[in-house]
């Protein structure tokens, strides 16, 4: 009997998303509980770790951390590659997206203004086309016909995807050509399309 799950987060995309979509390209059927600001604090003491987002499943248990749910849905969905050696490529993708991310929200999240506008230079114009330039040398290494490891979808395009849908990453990913086909690729993909046209319209 196949598990129930509830994927719990706030209403926007954030680190929830990358989960979401495996959903969707798996075909998997899941809760989205999308809780609000003004409910989080009587939640809070709930979650295991006092954060999401959580996956529950059938009801009995609660996991977190957004990239042990996203690791582990892909190998239930069988979006982690056809062999450990390509789950280990997808492992080098998404490590270098997730040091693209942890740059990126160390500029979200500073409050002085002045300090932040430099943090912004530097991040877009040394962080992001470095890393891109690493994720495009990968694609072009590890996967085939557009696709980031081996020759179909994987976890791999989806946080690939996810990382660089921020508007000014996106426009500096078109200048790597096999991150610009691979992303390309990834949004065609019939289930992803009907995704981003269905998903409510968030911030974040």
């Amino acid at each position: 009997m196949a598990p129930k799950y509830k994927l719990m987060y706030f209403d926007g995309r954030g680190r929830a998303e990358i989960s979401r979509m495996l959903f969707h390209v798996a075909g998997v059927d899941f809760e989205d509980k999308r809780v609000k600001r003004e409910d989080w604090p009587a939640l809070k003491e709930k979650m295991p770790q006092k954060a999401m987002p959580v996956l529950e499943i059938d009801g009995k248990t609660m996991h977190c951390q957004s990239m042990a749910i996203a690791r582990y849905l892909a190998r239930e969905f069988k979006l982690y590659g056809k062999s450990s050696m390509e789950a280990f490529y997808i492992d080098e993708i998404l490590d270098t997206v997730g040091d693209l991310s942890q740059e990126g929200m160390k500029t979200f999240f500073e409050k002085d203004e002045t300090k932040k506008a430099e943090l912004m230079k530097k991040f877009l114009e040394e962080t992001v086309p470095r890393q891109l330039g690493f994720l495009d040398a990968q694609i072009k290494k590890y996967g085939k016909n557009g696709f980031a490891v081996g020759s179909q979808i994987s976890v791999a395009d989806i946080v690939i995807f996810t990382g660089t849908e921020m508007p000014k990453i996106k426009e500096a990913s078109l200048k790597f050509p096999n991150l610009s086909e691979n992303l390309k690729k990834t949004e065609e993909n019939p289930k992803i399309k009907k995704w981003l046209k269905e998903r409510p319209k968030t911030e974040f």
